[in-house]
């Protein structure tokens, strides 16, 4: 079940990123910001090596076209928060976590 304090943090993860991505920064940076920086507001992340989990998301990091970039960085935040925030969150539950991602994190025409 996605807690409502789950809610919170995926906003928390996106809100850094977009920060981040807004700022100019490339994806892989923005990825390792948002985990370094919300370590200090979530006890659940600060055990987490952000480059340990882009590693497990290497493959993809190679793409080449926004979209892929930007369903990437989705997934990304759905794994740390089913992973790292919440392990108990059903697939169900992971999935509808993603449409919520998807809801915060810049849109796809700001990604050119």
């Amino acid at each position: 079940m996605i807690r409502t304090a789950d809610k919170d943090v995926a906003r928390a993860l996106c809100q850094s990123f977009n920060r981040h991505f807004s700022e100019g920064k490339d994806v892989k940076a923005c990825l390792l910001l948002m985990m370094n920086v919300n370590k200090n507001h979530v006890p659940e992340l600060r055990s987490i090596d952000p480059e340990k989990v882009l590693a497990l998301f290497n493959a993809q990091m190679k793409v080449f076209m926004p979209s892929e970039l930007r369903n990437m960085t989705i997934n990304i935040i759905r794994y740390v928060m089913t992973t790292h925030v919440n392990t108990n969150i059903g697939a169900a539950d992971a999935f509808q976590l993603g449409i919520m991602i998807d809801s915060q994190i810049i849109p796809l025409n700001k990604w050119a």
